[in-house]
């Protein structure tokens, strides 16, 4: 008999995806550029880790970063960010989002 657990049995087959989530002081944020230079990185607060499916829509995202996260480590508003380039920029529209 085995001690060890199959994770994914455990979660019924389910594949997920570990998603780090950090937080970036808003005076950093340029708004009219809607990006920040990528020098910000050693400013970034760690929220936490997020287990989430692979198929998930980013409006979905948002509801399960409250729901995993403490509420204090979230802002009231945010926006996703990709790095291109130098530079953190907004990685998609809202509308996009849906």
């Amino acid at each position: 008999m085995s001690n060890t657990i199959n994770v994914e049995e455990l979660l019924g087959g389910l594949r997920l995806s570990e998603l780090h989530v950090y937080t970036l002081p808003q005076d950093k944020w340029i708004p009219f550029r809607r990006l920040a230079r990528n020098t910000v990185v050693e400013e970034t607060v760690s929220a936490g880790f997020v287990r989430v499916p692979h198929d998930l829509t980013l409006a979905d995202l948002r509801h399960e970063l409250r729901g995993q996260l403490i509420d204090e480590d979230l802002p009231e508003h945010f926006v996703f960010i990709k790095c291109v380039g130098r530079n953190f920029t907004q990685g998609v529209k809202n509308i996009q989002q849906m």
